[in-house]
């Protein structure tokens, strides 16, 4: 798993706040007790004398001595455990409280992670990604492949037999996410087509494996490049921080290429960015709207060149899903 530090430290935040609210939730099950069972506090009281006294003279008592006070203080225990079930309470009432029994609220069962934690570095990752809204119903769980037509188009190739393929390349894309070979893909087709929701299924697959996800549109990906370079100090983004993960995420999504305003400044901080992180193997997936000609009209050479030569395109056929559902219902 390689989750950032940012994640990591924001599931322990998480973690923490479960153990101070049960702490809290004890003392305040504590001070009701005391106050409706007098005897019960006499008991804890006459507990602790005892372990104290054991402690003072260890070494001291005799054996016999010390089997009496551990007797003494077990029946003590019972007895307090006793005047909770009389009183209408469960014998553990008082007992800490852990939301994870498992490794009580600490993430970690010896030096393993815990399942609650990665439950929780999981829906960290998952807001983290900008893609939180979809990724519970976008997944490969839920791709329906009979959404695509078995009709062949002019191509002579079916939208369903297309989609297999394009299938087949996005497996091998997260089987071999880590490797230097593995090409990041550039998804092209019209509207409606599946681009985002197959980008949502592999950002939900990758995110289960341990990968940091960011999902951007291009148009806030234009807005965040000129913040980061105009308006810094008056930004309406944490434009730092976002910047960083533009360059550093294991995987940015960049969605509906082709909508950005562009300037000369923006369009060279996007070659900036894409070429940056194609030379240092970190994966995207960028889809648009535009055909591979259209590309080549819209953007620098090189740029296009890095789009023809670094990415694996795929291009989405078929007619606009969104409004084949509406209709069929």
């Amino acid at each position: 798993m390689s989750y950032s530090s940012k994640i990591f430290k924001k599931a322990y935040e998480k973690l923490q706040e479960k153990r101070d609210k049960n702490k809290q939730i004890l003392e305040l099950r504590k001070e009701e007790i005391y106050n409706k069972i007098p005897e019960y506090l006499t008991l804890k009281k006459e507990v602790i004398k005892l372990l104290g006294e054991c402690v003072k003279n260890m070494g001291v008592y005799s054996p016999e001595k010390n089997e009496e006070i551990k007797k003494t203080i077990k029946e003590a225990e019972n007895k307090k455990a006793e005047l909770l079930v009389k009183n209408g309470y469960p014998k553990d009432y008082l007992d800490d409280i852990f939301e994870c029994n498992e490794c009580k609220d600490t993430g970690y069962i010896a030096s393993k992670k815990c399942s609650c934690l990665e439950k929780i570095l999981k829906e960290i990752a998952s807001d983290e990604s900008n893609l939180s809204y979809v990724l519970d119903k976008k997944n490969f769980e839920n791709f329906d492949l009979n959404m695509f037509s078995d009709k062949p188009d002019d191509s002579g190739i079916s939208p369903k037999d297309n989609m297999k393929n394009i299938l087949n390349h996005t497996k091998n894309f997260i089987d071999n996410f880590d490797n230097a070979g593995t090409k990041s893909l550039l998804f092209t087709g019209s509207t409606g087509v599946g681009k985002t929701y197959l980008s949502g299924c592999i950002a939900k697959t990758l995110i289960d494996n341990g990968k940091n996800v960011l999902y951007q549109s291009c148009i806030k990906l234009s807005e965040v490049l000129d913040e980061y370079k105009f308006n810094r100090e008056n930004a309406m983004y944490d434009t730092k921080s976002i910047i960083k993960d533009l360059y550093e995420i294991d995987l940015l999504i960049i969605d509906d290429l082709g909508t950005e305003f562009k300037t000369s400044y923006t369009l060279t901080a996007l070659f900036e960015l894409i070429n940056s992180r194609l030379i240092n193997n970190k994966k995207m997936i960028i889809s648009t709207n535009l055909s591979v000609l259209e590309l080549k009209e819209v953007y620098s050479e090189r740029l296009f060149s890095r789009f023809i030569g670094e990415f694996l395109i795929l291009e989405f056929t078929g007619e606009d899903l969104r409004i084949k559902n509406i209709f069929a219902k």
